[in-house]
């Protein structure tokens, strides 16, 4: 058989042999719908019958959502642990937009084989619809940060019962009796878990919850959170004590929201984040947050997703990884 050469491909995809080039090398310049048609293009010539010389494939693909992939606050740094710790692993890592696999399960299965991606990372909350299409793909598949309810996936995330329980804890041994809840349950999976662990831990305590109290209309997308947090604290007859927020950029736009209204921080109000974000480190006063162990999170899945690659069994199993409270400046000494 002849050897086919990149000219022969360009040609019959219509595009340059750089392009040719650049797509069969995964390198990542190159739009997805053409990278899949050249290498559909290259397996139907017997482009890789000539390549059996070639090391097994240690390509992962990594998926979210498109406001996952823009959002620098969280899930960019994500991204760049999982990166990282991929090619630690000796491994290339692809990133989609999730829109991308919308699509026949079938010609995913096909452009996956052709594009020698071994093994995927979900990364954030999605449709649990499509998540389906992509585990339907037949691949090894962990999701990180979420959770499913029909579909039988391998997920790692923090715990989040836990951690709210760790900052009523702490605000409850610091005199705090009245406290209060920022964030909107239904803006994540992990948001809406802080939320019902808050509610849980404050009966454990024996206190009591104030509906005026739960602020569930911020979500951390929100593009004014103090502004937001400041309308719903005008409603509020009589503050609580403190406020457990769901993440440090709802507890850094408290503080602001509360300064701005003459309230003090931690002297009339404590507040709790979570995430142990730089941005909570770099406020006024500091803020008091839970550490959900990104990093740890990142290179647990990583390592899990590769022993699935290399062949241990799957196993579908949702994994918690422990959470751990950090102190700042934004509760009141006891």
């Amino acid at each position: 058989m002849a050897k086919v050469t990149l000219k022969q491909i360009a040609e019959r995809a219509g595009v340059s042999i750089n392009t040719v080039s650049l797509a069969l090398r995964d390198m990542p310049n190159v739009n997805p719908d053409t990278r899949a048609r050249i290498c559909g293009i290259a397996a139907e010539l017997g482009y890789y019958a000539h390549k059996s010389h070639r090391t097994p494939s240690k390509k992962l693909g990594l998926i979210s959502t498109g406001a996952h992939l823009k959002d620098s606050y969280f899930y960019v740094a994500f991204q760049k642990l999982f990166l990282g710790m991929a090619y630690e692993h000796g491994y290339q890592m692809m990133v989609f937009d999730h829109e991308y696999w919308d699509r026949d399960p079938q010609a995913l299965r096909r452009w996956l084989t052709e594009s020698e991606i071994s093994g995927v990372l979900i990364l954030g909350d999605m449709e649990e619809t499509l998540a389906a299409n992509i585990v339907s793909c037949g691949l090894p598949v962990v999701a990180v940060g979420t959770r499913y309810h029909a579909l039988r996936v391998c997920t790692y995330i923090e715990d989040n019962t836990e951690a709210a329980y760790q900052a009523v804890q702490h605000l409850y041994t610091h005199g705090c009796r009245k406290m209060g809840f920022i964030g909107d349950p239904m803006y994540s999976t992990a948001f809406g878990e802080r939320y019902d662990g808050f509610r849980s831990a404050l009966r454990r305590f024996g206190l009591p919850c104030d509906p005026q109290h739960l602020l569930l209309t911020p979500s951390a997308d929100d593009a004014d959170i103090p502004q937001t947090i400041g309308r719903a604290l005008d409603q509020v007859d009589e503050l609580p004590d403190a406020f457990f927020c769901a993440n440090d950029y709802l507890g850094v736009g408290a503080a602001k929201a509360l300064f701005l209204r003459g309230v003090s921080v931690p002297g009339e109000v404590s507040l709790v984040g979570v995430d142990n974000n730089p941005l909570g480190k770099m406020a006024l006063p500091s803020l008091t947050s839970i550490d959900v162990h990104c990093r740890q999170q990142a290179e647990l899945s990583i390592r899990k997703l590769i022993s699935f690659v290399c062949g241990e069994e799957y196993d579908p199993l949702r994994f918690l990884v422990p959470t751990e409270l950090v102190q700042g400046d934004s509760v009141k000494q006891a």
